[in-house]
């Protein structure tokens, strides 16, 4: 599942080169998408981890959550984000949401300047 969610947020070509910064608990992700290799280039953080510093240093090109963690929601880290000034991409997974576009739309709405999108799956 992460190699499928890597492949819906970037472009062809920039996956192994691409920074990406997975935000939730280890434990959390590890249960969500078992068994899946987990590429170099993501670096795991709990949300109380993501600081202007941490952005500083990691320069994220996307973000990954889940919509829904056990300490934070998506539209928290997609406020965060956005006050932290993050301008590359944020993507939240989210498992049988009826209609992922309000989501979408309310962080539009609360953040107009962030580049997000929900990937739902069924």
């Amino acid at each position: 599942m992460r190699d499928t969610l890597i492949e819906e947020i970037l472009p062809t070509g920039a996956k192994a080169h691409t920074r990406i910064l997975a935000v939730g608990s280890l434990d959390e992700w590890n249960r969500r998408y078992e068994n899946v290799r987990i590429p170099m280039n993501i670096r795991f953080v709990d949300f109380h981890e993501v600081t202007p510093a941490l952005l500083e240093l990691l320069h994220p090109e996307a973000v990954v959550s889940p919509a829904l963690a056990r300490n934070f929601d998506c539209i928290e880290l997609a406020c965060l984000l956005d006050s932290l000034d993050y301008r590359g991409v944020y993507c939240a997974t989210a498992y049988g949401l009826p209609n992922p576009r309000l989501i979408e739309n309310e962080i539009s709405e609360l953040c107009p300047g962030l580049n997000f999108q929900i990937i739902a799956e069924r």
